[in-house]
């Protein structure tokens, strides 16, 4: 408006001959400054029922720069609409001899009458079709009770013309019929008003369809649209009829009129939302006798399950809530779905929260925020604040005091610090929940499940929520209490409603129609009594206010969405990008001003769309709960959500390198949902590489097949074939690690990545390809198809590069190793390690294998010298190797600990070199939950206990472990010598025979051990009866091989076994069997015990 002169409203209406509705705008208090935000609804609700006067006001402020309507120019967007047909009955024939003036009089007063009839249901007329008329319920702005406006307008329709006046001497009568589904709707005018064609879909054609099966002055309902008004109408069940152009029939019901306790009801001002729990005295009485047993120094641990809404959180609070609570917070652990595959996110949460970090510190007071927290813990020291600085992503920490500690160690270092806090805090509070584990992701699970069993004897309460969902195994432990909610019983819902309204007062209707509508879930009731008393339509209070209660939560929330003046459009954005995000990152997509975006978020904080939450990105918010996410995306049509999420992986690229930069899944999840498959695959390969380096196997192998998913999107060509087969490799890789050699599922990608190979025929990806199929073949105890292999791998690595060299010298020294051939095998080795350049050559190296090749190789050798029988060289080969894995994943350090470190300790008989490396083996596979080496731990632990005399228990053990290691077919002929060998020098002759028999064979290539198996079968032959020149003559052999191998550990051996049998030979009369067994063993007993 002009500010050249006061604003005179009966001078600005008279302009534009309103001058009626001067009286009418005076009522309602309007000025300049509101006139400018006076929409369409607006003059509708203030009794202007004309559309043409509607347009005509709004038209006259538009062009005096007063009209700033939401509805104007509002995008098109996908809507559950509710959309009434209505048909004027026989128009054509009372057009016939009328006179054209009279009819159309008589069309345009048909028309106003329609309008004045569905203006207070808050209808929208979309469109004329000759005498027809499409009307909107929810667009351009929803309630939560639109199928019930729809229904009641048509019945105001059938009213209204019935009282019109005939013409020419002919009653008018209306068709109506209502659908009710999912729509596009197209761009309204600036005035707010739809026209032209703007809605697309199913629904209008239905309602069409099913106008013209209607009787006159009635109206007619889809099934949809009869779902969700309920029993709020008396209706007819019509049964199904076949409409044209819709394949299935259609079931129909006729409105008969409104059900006798149906009302429409005033909504009123906002309340705040009730902190009081209602509906679970026997929950709460088992649970407050469950923290009084916490508090006599037992730990107690409740998990509370139930869908989405049921109020597990709230019990949770409400239970702490009755009872004193110490001077400390209680912690709230909060997990999150977006963050699943986020290594930690829910315990680096915790530590911001513990050590009091805000989104405004700057780095220095961070670190002090951190050093005071590990100080109060007694956990202070300069590698403790280095970790937990680094854990916490504050870019300008000291980080060189962890230069010298493998990536590995760091890991476990970090590991013991979290337990430490969170011992440290549980030890402080009387109670932690953590909510919503359905969500937790892997690396939180894992260190929470080594934390339980410390806080065994504290005087605390854990509560675990979760929706129904298999719960971690953790949990199932003696001290857990599992609850499960099931919906509230009526008194309770009342109850909550009626502590939701507060101070507002709301009719029994109404209370009673929120009970029978919210299937005594709370969060229903909750949402539908806040809806009621936030409803706009405040004119209209009244005992039939129960018309206006939302049929389904979906009203509810699209209403709260479509409520938003400032925020609206932010709800929208926030949605494409996720439940939580950062609010800069909110601000830098949505392209708004920062002011008027920080005016938006506002609001939506105030009205309870959002809520602050937690991020390591800066200050955050989240949505209140994932159903007004869900709401606020589906609003969105399709390309508007692939170019939103378009922007913003591209705002993340450009403007938050951090987020780039620690979470790249995020960046891959929007470029995925945008459309651009080629860089989500690529983003979602580095999120694999990037959990793979943290030995985070479950989140790799998570997000290496979403690499390969997406992937499969792209154009097809070989570059896509490429990618895939590297994605698989690394899949492979992480698979192994996580789930073992043998695994279906490796082998099944590991057929998948040669075929990919085989596609090519180039040695860039065949190699990488045949390598992953060497190292199942190997593992599996295939050694001749292995040998095979490598040695195809070593012809075909002659005319590649020097990696693919590398990878010939490591799989053909170690198969050489693997069939007996020792010195060809250290020869390959060591020519590996000699053309060995980890800057040059690792990156490549790593994308094949669970295992570090150099390492390895390593290993490798010192088997062999400790087969040649010279101690000194393969101790030291064994400390570069486990030096060297300290640099390499979990895996590696487990590998590497086993093969360089147990086995040989074993194979030598070094009890307390094994006892060390056992113990390591075991601690590195529980702090990392690497299941695969359980069966390891076993047999060393149970070889342990019998060197140091424990037979009984050390047998037990150590032939669960041998028994899991079979069925695993993991390396079988190194884990049979050493149980028989054990077997053997206890005199447990007749077990050591069938762990022999199951032993591999000479046949099957897979000769390293084949000496060893000789003599150990030997010494069984002679104990149980035996001749000695059948003895001798296997001893002969074995040796024989032995020496063939220069293994001249067991060439010592075997020769000290026919000493041994010489002597027994020389007596005159052989003794009995017991004696036999009993002579043998003793004379040879210092050269076979493990000492």
């Amino acid at each position: 408006m002009s500010n050249d002169k006061p604003f005179e409203l009966d001078v600005w209406l008279a302009g534009i001959g309103m001058s009626k509705y001067l009286n009418v705008f005076t009522q309602n208090d309007i000025d300049m400054e509101v006139l400018g935000t006076l929409t369409s609804d607006d003059l509708r609700e203030m009794g202007v029922a004309s559309i043409g006067h509607r347009r005509r006001i709004l038209s006259a402020a538009a062009e005096a720069g007063a009209v700033s309507d939401p509805a104007a120019n509002k995008p098109a967007e996908r809507r559950d609409l509710t959309v009434m047909f209505c048909d004027l009955v026989g128009s054509t024939a009372l057009s016939v001899g009328a006179d054209p003036e009279d009819y159309r009089h008589y069309i345009s007063r048909y028309r106003e009458e329609i309008a004045a009839a569905i203006a207070p249901f808050n209808g929208h007329i979309a469109q004329f079709v000759g005498d027809g008329i499409f009307v909107y319920f929810g667009y351009p702005r929803a309630t939560e009770h639109d199928a019930e406006n729809a229904v009641s307008a048509g019945l105001a329709v059938v009213q209204h013309v019935r009282n019109m006046a005939s013409f020419p001497g002919s009653q008018p009568q209306v068709r109506i019929a209502i659908a009710t589904g999912l729509t596009v709707v197209t761009i309204a005018d600036k005035q707010g008003i739809i026209v032209g064609d703007t809605i697309i879909g199913e629904t209008p054609n239905l309602a069409a369809r099913l106008q013209a099966l209607a009787k006159v002055n009635t109206v007619l309902l889809s099934p949809s649209t009869r779902r969700l008004v309920g029993s709020l109408f008396q209706c007819t069940d019509l049964g199904r009829h076949t409409l044209k152009g819709f394949e299935k029939t259609v079931r129909v019901w006729q409105v008969e009129g409104y059900n006798t306790e149906a009302s429409r009801f005033e909504a009123l001002h906002t309340v705040s939302r009730s902190s009081t729990y209602f509906g679970r005295d026997a929950e709460v009485a088992a649970l407050l006798e469950i923290y009084d047993r916490s508090a006599c120094g037992a730990a107690q641990y409740v998990l509370i399950e139930g869908e989405a809404g049921f109020g597990k959180s709230r019990l949770a609070r409400h239970v702490l809530g009755a009872r004193p609570h110490r001077e400390h917070e209680r912690p709230v652990l909060q997990c999150s779905p977006k963050n699943i595959s986020s290594p930690y996110h829910v315990i680096r949460a915790f530590v911001q929260r513990c050590s009091g970090i805000t989104p405004k510190d700057d780095n220095s007071k961070i670190l002090l925020r951190l050093a005071n927290l590990l100080n109060d813990h007694g956990l202070f020291s300069k590698i403790n604040v280095a970790l937990i600085a680094e854990f916490v992503r504050c870019s300008e920490a000291d980080l060189s005091v962890l230069s010298g500690i493998s990536s590995q160690d760091q890991r476990s270092r970090l590991m013991a610090l979290l337990g430490g806090l969170i011992e440290g805090v549980a030890k402080q509070t009387d109670a932690i929940i953590i909510e919503d584990i359905q969500w937790i992701d892997p690396s939180s699970s894992e260190l929470l499940k080594g934390i339980l069993p410390r806080l065994a004897d504290f005087s605390i309460i854990v509560f675990f929520t979760m929706r129904t969902n298999n719960f971690p195994d953790w949990l199932c432990r003696d001290q857990t209490t599992m609850l499960q909610l099931k919906p509230l019983p009526d008194q309770a819902i009342r109850g909550l409603i009626q502590n939701v309204a507060g101070k507002v007062r709301l009719s029994e209707e109404v209370i009673d129609g929120i009970a029978a509508r919210c299937n005594g879930i709370p969060i229903y009731a909750e949402e539908l009594t806040y809806s009621v008393i936030n409803n706009e339509d405040r004119a209209n209070v009244g005992d039939d206010a129960l018309g206006r209660i939302p049929a389904t939560l979906a009203e509810s929330l699209n209403a709260r969405i479509d409520r938003l003046e400032k925020g609206r459009e932010l709800a929208l954005v926030g949605a494409v990008i996720g439940f939580e995000f950062p609010i800069d990152l909110l601000i830098a997509v949505s392209g708004l001003p920062k002011e008027k975006a920080q005016e938006g978020i506002k609001e939506l904080l105030e009205t309870n769309v959002l809520q602050l939450g937690q991020s390591a990105f800066g200050e955050a918010v989240s949505f209140r709960h994932m159903l007004l996410r869900e709401t606020g995306y589906q609003l969105l049509l399709r390309k508007t959500r692939k170019d939103l999420h378009a922007r913003v992986a591209r705002v993340i690229k450009q403007d938050f390198p951090r987020i780039a930069e620690f979470a790249p899944h995020i960046s891959a999840f929007h470029l995925e949902n945008s459309g651009d498959a080629l860089n989500a695959a690529v983003e979602y390969h580095v999120a694999g590489e990037q959990a793979a380096k943290r030995s985070a196997y479950a989140e790799a192998i998570t997000y290496f097949s979403k690499a390969i998913k997406v992937n499969a999107d792209c154009e097809e060509c070989d570059d896509r074939d490429r990618r895939e087969l590297s994605f698989r490799l690394s899949l492979t890789s992480a698979m192994i690690a996580a789930r073992g050699f043998t695994a279906d599922s490796v082998s099944q990608e590991m057929e998948r990545a040669q075929a990919l190979s085989d596609k090519f025929g180039e040695r860039a990806g065949l190699i990488p390809a045949l390598v992953t199929k060497w190292i199942v073949l190997g593992a599996s105890g295939n050694s001749i198809a292995s040998h095979q292999l490598a040695l195809r791998i070593h012809d075909l690595a002659q005319g590649g590069d020097e990696v693919d060299r590398l990878f010939a010298h490591r799989v053909l020294g170690t198969s050489h190793l693997f069939v007996g051939n020792f010195e060809a095998a250290a020869d390959e080795l060591f020519q590996f390690l000699k053309k060995y350049d980890r800057e040059s050559h690792e990156e490549r190296l790593s994308t094949v294998g669970p295992s570090n090749h150099a390492t390895m190789s390593m290993v490798g050798l010192a088997q062999i010298h400790t087969l040649y029988g010279d101690p000194e060289a393969a101790a030291a080969w064994r400390d570069k190797a486990l030096r060297a894995a300290e640099l390499g994943t979990a895996h590696d350090m487990c590998n590497s600990t086993v093969f360089s470190g147990c086995f040989l300790a074993a194979l030598s008989g070094q009890i307390d070199k094994l006892e060390e490396y056992t113990e390591k083996l075991r601690s590195l596979s529980e702090a990392h939950d690497l299941l695969i080496w359980r069966d390891y731990t076993a047999l060393f632990s149970g070889l342990v206990k019998i060197g140091k005399g424990d037979v009984q228990q050390g047998f037990a053990q150590a032939r669960q472990g041998l028994d899991g290691l079979k069925a695993a077919s993991t390396f079988t002929s190194g884990w049979f010598v050493l149980y028989a060998s054990a077997c053997v020098d206890s005199g447990r002759f007749e077990e050591a025979s069938e762990v022999l028999s199951l032993s591999i064979s000479d046949h099957e290539g897979y000769r390293w051990m084949s000496a060893e198996l000789k003599r150990l079968n030997a010494r069984v032959a002679f104990a149980t009866g035996v001749p000695p020149p059948v003895v001798r003559a296997e001893l002969e052999a074995a040796l024989m091989l032995a020496e063939s191998q220069a293994a001249r550990l067991f060439r010592d051996r075997i020769q000290a076994d026919l000493a041994t049998l010489s002597d027994v030979e020389a007596r005159e009369d052989l003794p009995p069997r017991r004696s036999r067994q009993a002579s043998f063993v003793s004379s040879a007993d210092k050269k076979f015990k493990m000492n």
